[in-house]
């Protein structure tokens, strides 16, 4: 999933998206802010999961 993120993230600075970027980056800085969220909260479940793995080896 945080790869995932991540090309979308690389998709909306590249030079084939620059005019669309320009055009709707109010809309587009709230859909990051978003991705954003998203991103901390798996990262966050992530190492939930590793914690509880750790523990029950």
């Amino acid at each position: 999933m945080l790869k995932h993120l991540d090309s979308l993230e690389q998709l909306l600075h590249s030079e084939e998206f620059s005019r669309e970027f320009s055009h709707l980056r109010s809309d587009v800085q709230l859909f990051h802010s978003d991705l954003v969220y998203l991103r901390e909260n798996v990262k966050g479940l992530e190492e939930i999961l590793h914690s509880e793995k750790s523990t029950t080896k």
